[in-house]
């Protein structure tokens, strides 16, 4: 038991040492240009958490990244239907709360007609792209 013990604790200390990637980086208000439901919010909140905490952030820099959604909106056709999807970033400083700046993405989504997972690949494909401008807006 002594043994299990010791070696949970030295496996906490190291894990406490390791480089976290994204603890620098949070995410802040997530809102959408209309009403927006509520799953919708909580796909662009997940999505925009996964995505930022795959990113670098540089030492001694705090970043709160909020997110937009400008438009969702699905068209349907005999055989298809298009969901379109544009999402903007703000970058703040942790710190001052100073805007360090903005970046947007956009996707398009094809799917079968009446298809629920439209919308959250729309929200995801958007968010994915507009995380490509945030290593720069990081940078100290």
């Amino acid at each position: 038991m002594l043994r299990r013990t010791l070696s949970t604790f030295v496996a906490m200390a190291l894990l406490s040492l390791a480089p976290v990637a994204s603890a620098a980086i949070e995410v802040g208000e997530v809102s959408g240009a209309s009403a927006l439901p509520a799953e919708d919010l909580a796909t662009l909140r997940k999505v925009l958490a996964t995505e930022v905490g795959k990113l670098e952030v540089p030492k001694g820099t705090t970043v709160v990244v909020s997110a937009n959604v400008m438009k969702l909106e699905t068209t349907q056709e005999k055989n298809s239907a298009t969901t379109t999807c544009a999402v903007s970033l703000a970058v703040r400083d942790g710190k001052t709360g100073a805007l360090r700046g903005l970046t947007s993405g956009t996707s398009v989504v094809t799917t079968k007609p009446g298809d629920k997972s439209a919308r959250s690949q729309g929200i995801e494909g958007a968010v994915q792209g507009a995380t490509r401008g945030l290593p720069k807006l990081m940078k100290p």
